[in-house]
């Protein structure tokens, strides 16, 4: 393995930051009430669907 390039890391986390509000336009957040059997209950995703698979990411 080559070394890490401070710069390379940098530009890569500036430009992730600069399209931070376009990713995050798309998505919608809301919070676990339950979980249980391998189904989740949560409170705030209002465009859900039946059956739909959603990602979790602890804050």
């Amino acid at each position: 393995m080559g070394a890490i390039n401070p710069d390379e890391i940098i530009s890569i986390l500036k430009e992730e930051i600069k399209n931070y509000d376009e990713i995050s336009k798309d998505q919608e957040v809301g919070t676990v009430i339950s979980v249980g059997d391998g189904i989740a209950t949560v409170y705030g995703i209002d465009h859900a669907m039946y059956g739909e698979v959603v990602t979790s990411r602890m804050v």
